[in-house]
């Protein structure tokens, strides 16, 4: 039905390993979201499982939430934006049914291995922290005062990041430390 969860067993040397997740959209043809493919619509029950063992979550939506399970399944059609870890299947059939994406695979993985939640979180810290050097980094050079504040660690930073230093040095986007670390070099 119409805005149903179609799950996929999928096995790895004849063991299951993981679930593969589709929403159900018009005529009985399934959308989901793969590595290789990105957003398609399978036409049939049959071209999503492919020879895998499946099941069906009903959704306990009204009519209304199904179509717009099956409208939001449907918009994403034709993109590719796969990533295992923030947007894989799960996250599409979860969106597509609640609005709000989310893996239980995923959680249960960081949960289970030692570390997973750092090495989850650890990208985006990581990216966060080189737009906020950047961005120091530019307004140093930029006030004059510290001719040599961009070095060379600070030139690799530019090269690197030549956008994400404009779009993110605003001052309400900044982080309190780098804010006050960019007020500390002005005012000397």
């Amino acid at each position: 039905m119409i805005g149903d969860t179609h799950v996929a067993q999928c096995t790895i040397f004849g063991r299951p390993a993981f679930l593969h997740f589709g929403t159900e959209i018009a005529d009985g043809a399934i959308a989901e979201n793969t590595l290789r493919h990105g957003y398609r619509r399978l036409e049939s029950h049959e071209a999503f499982a492919r020879g895998r063992m499946t099941w069906v979550r009903p959704s306990d939506a009204a009519a209304e939430g199904r179509a717009e399970a099956a409208q939001r399944a449907g918009s994403k059609i034709g993109h590719r934006a796969y990533s295992l870890l923030w947007n894989n299947c799960e996250h599409f059939a979860s969106w597509c049914g609640t609005g709000t994406a989310g893996s239980q695979q995923v959680t249960e993985v960081a949960r289970r291995v030692p570390g997973a939640a750092f090495m989850l979180a650890g990208p985006f810290v990581a990216w966060r922290g080189l737009v906020v050097l950047s961005a120091a980094f530019g307004r140093l050079a930029a006030s004059g005062a510290y001719p040599h504040a961009m070095g060379r660690v600070g030139n690799a930073l530019m090269r690197v990041l030549p956008r994400t230093r404009h779009a993110s040095a605003s001052a309400q986007r900044q982080p309190v430390l780098a804010r006050q670390l960019i007020q500390q070099t002005s005012a000397q």
